[in-house]
């Protein structure tokens, strides 16, 4: 199976811890399925012949354990959130969201956004509106790119009708999303039980 890679969109704001807290639930899912999966462990046994029993008649069985070795991820998460610029955006606590827009080299977050969709498989599109009136233009046209690539599977999450929100019912939306869960643990089982 090849490896999938899921990237996570969705708002993001400091006011607003959510916006980074369910980034962090779909990498620790993801993380400890991997880690319980990797440390597996077996005894088998196995039938030997003596060297001296030429006719094979007095066969032993020896137990020898069998480790498994640790496999690669079958899912890589890029978590837009999770680097230093974003921890460094927390740690000042900035009153208005808008200051963000002064820090120097934030218009290197396009291009590595599009990195991301580029090498993504999946997107996890979060359409939650955590802060409000602050609009999701990153995530609007990061899923616009996504509508674009319709090889690509994209899970939407919303808590609630995603039928009746003002987003998530828009036809582009409609258009670049293929399924809706209500919450990020939902998408990654989904995930598991399709890609995995």
């Amino acid at each position: 199976m090849n490896k999938q890679t899921i990237y996570l969109i969705g708002q993001i704001s400091p006011r607003k811890p959510e916006t980074y807290d369910w980034r962090e639930r779909v990498r620790n899912y993801f993380s400890e399925r991997e880690n319980n999966y990797n440390h597996n462990t077996s005894v088998e046994t196995q039938s030997i012949m003596p060297p001296y029993d030429i006719f094979g008649e007095n066969k032993v069985d020896l137990p020898m354990m069998v480790l498994t070795a640790p496999k690669e991820p079958q899912f890589e998460i890029f978590d837009p959130c999770h680097n230093q610029f974003n921890q460094d955006v927390l740690e000042d606590e900035m009153d208005r969201v808008e200051d963000v827009y002064e820090v120097a080299g934030l218009d290197l977050i396009v291009p590595k956004d599009r990195q991301y969709v580029a090498r993504s498989t999946i997107c996890f599109a979060n359409l939650n509106w955590y802060d409000y009136p602050d609009p999701m233009i990153g995530t609007m046209f990061e899923l616009a790119c996504y509508a674009d690539a319709s090889e690509k599977a994209v899970i939407g999450i919303f808590n609630g009708d995603h039928s009746r929100d003002t987003y998530c019912r828009h036809p582009f939306v409609r258009n670049a999303v293929h399924t809706w869960v209500e919450n990020e643990i939902d998408a990654c089982k989904i995930v598991e039980r399709y890609f995995g």
